[in-house]
């Protein structure tokens, strides 16, 4: 049997070599590259252009929007020229103000060159709608919600601003104006999200925001996130305290300090509603019928008796509570308070009391004084409903205000 014969090896530096063989046998001609060179210098020169043609050139362009198609953030709430109400302001959580003149048609940004971009809460004093007053910090409670720095107030219906103060309160959830009185201004604090700071509750002005007096406080982890004021009497206001923190891992916003509070001599002076209330309340909305300003509507968030889910739309001791005698005293209507911590906005129609709007994820409607609700009060509309304004001198005007617009 014959033995099987050795295969040839190449030696290592003879096959580099080979190698280097090939690759300059493959190498293009040099009269390849000067061809080359004659292809590319025989292109046309750029032309230039004169700057004086341009209008000629571009005469039958027009600009067009390609984004971004959204605002900066969720609404947060609606300032309406009552006298006018094609003419009103809307602030967002994170883009400033903007105003329409012809219901919202086109709109303006007129809060673009101070040093914060979250707004929180606007207010427009009717008898003179050229002073603005806008509350910088959004009141909700996300972990994406932005902190604001003050107060600030327009004289040229948003052409101007001046900083009023205010700035350590981080987040404002209302302005009301004295609708007797431009300089007599009120202002719901609802203070740091992520921290306690004492200056939160409810500020008062008597010289139109050259200062500011702190005429309802509690501690340094309640603020105030909502104001109610009586039509009748401008005197008898309705403060919604509300104690929150936040941190990068929880989150609580129920304790023993919030509640209802009410003054009946512009703040000199406060009570706090009690009776028919749960103790243990969180984030609370008011609404006041303007027909007759005795009857207040607030949505009430509460844990008494545990919580029935992590997004609840019920509660066990909270929900839709009327009272009949200005808050002396409240009656639980409905359990019905969709995810409370982040909506809890309520509203009322001024010429009938069983009309009720809630905000939530959708917009929720009664029409039985607040015993029952439907949802898609609105159709079509984005989801995730903040704020509202309901025409005072007619009902049927609204105005909805969600993440998308």
């Amino acid at each position: 049997m014959s033995r099987p014969r050795p295969r040839t090896l190449v030696p290592r530096p003879a096959l580099a070599a080979l190698l280097c063989l090939t690759l300059l046998a493959l190498r293009p001609a040099p009269h390849a590259f000067a061809a080359d060179a004659r292809t590319e210098a025989k292109q046309p020169a750029p032309v230039t252009l004169d700057a004086k043609s341009f209008p000629k050139l571009f005469k039958g362009l027009e600009w067009r929007s390609i984004g971004p198609a959204n605002m900066g953030g969720r609404i947060s709430d609606f300032a309406v020229v009552d006298s006018n109400p094609a003419q009103y302001y809307a602030a967002t959580a994170t883009g400033g103000l903007f105003k329409t003149r012809n219901q919202g048609t086109t709109w303006q940004a007129v809060f673009e060159k101070e040093a914060v971009a979250s707004t929180g809460a606007v207010a427009v004093y009717q008898r003179k709608p050229e002073l603005v007053w806008l509350g910088t910090g959004e009141a909700n409670s996300r972990n994406s919600s932005a902190w604001g720095k003050g107060v600030y107030r327009s004289d040229d219906g948003g052409g101007s601003w001046t900083c009023m103060g205010l700035e350590a309160t981080s987040t404002i959830g209302r302005i009301l104006c004295d609708p007797n009185d431009s300089l007599t201004v009120y202002v719901a604090a609802v203070g740091k999200l992520w921290g306690p700071n004492s200056e939160r509750g409810v500020y008062k002005t008597h010289d139109g925001g050259r200062t500011w007096s702190q005429v309802l406080k509690v501690d340094a982890n309640t603020g105030c996130v909502d104001l109610a004021m009586d039509p009748r009497d401008p005197n008898r206001l309705y403060a919604a305290m509300y104690a929150r923190r936040r941190t990068p891992w929880s989150f609580t916003g129920v304790a023993v300090t919030g509640g209802i509070f009410r003054t009946s001599d512009g703040g000199k002076s406060w009570t706090r509603c009690s009776a028919g209330l749960p103790r243990r309340v969180g984030r609370i909305g008011l609404s006041v019928y303007a027909k007759n300003p005795d009857v207040v509507y607030a949505v009430v968030e509460s844990d008494e008796g545990g919580r029935l889910s992590d997004f609840e739309e019920t509660s066990r001791a909270g929900g839709v509570f009327r009272s009949d005698d200005a808050g002396v005293h409240w009656k639980r209507i409905s359990p019905f308070s969709p995810r409370s911590f982040y909506f809890s906005q309520i509203r009322v129609q001024p010429d009938d009391s069983t009309r009720i709007y809630l905000l939530g994820t959708d917009l929720y409607v009664s029409d039985d004084g607040g015993t029952t609700f439907r949802a898609r009060g609105a159709r079509a509309v984005h989801p995730d409903c903040h704020a509202m304004w309901v025409d005072p001198h007619n009902g049927k005007h609204l105005l909805l205000g969600t993440d998308g617009g």
